[in-house]
């Protein structure tokens, strides 16, 4: 059975080289970028893959994206929580809407979605075992 991987931040840079790696393994892919550019670019990398992949733009610090995906991505095998806001500030510069947007993507995102996808993946794996 084909895995299906999410993975945050897939972008650009590390991120997308996760992509790639699963990729290469066949996985089915959903992918979140934060800007239609990058869709636009993975889709062209992508398309010549030969894999089913699914792309989300949105930004991790939105409360309602984060929610959506509950509903638009139906089940998980791996999650890779990739995506992360840095701060390019001294530390004595840093006001405090850029901190929460660093605490929203690095700390709350990651928690939200681990918590949303590990539900789908427990209930997954009790259908699976009652199957047998």
């Amino acid at each position: 059975m084909q895995k299906i991987t999410l993975i945050t931040g897939a972008g650009r840079g590390i991120g997308r080289a996760i992509a790639l790696k699963f990729a290469e393994e066949k996985h089915i892919l959903y992918l979140l970028v934060q800007k239609i550019e990058q869709k636009k670019k993975i889709e062209e990398i992508f398309s010549e893959k030969k894999i089913k992949f699914y792309i989300f733009v949105g930004d991790l610090k939105d409360n309602k994206f984060i929610k959506s995906l509950k509903k638009k991505i139906p089940k998980v095998d791996n999650l890779i929580n990739n995506a992360a806001g840095a701060n390019i500030k001294y530390f004595t510069e840093v006001n405090s809407k850029e901190l929460n947007n660093i605490i929203d993507v690095n700390l709350k995102a990651t928690f939200e979605l681990s918590q949303i996808f590990s539900k789908k993946m427990i209930k997954n794996k009790k259908r699976e075992i009652s199957l047998i």
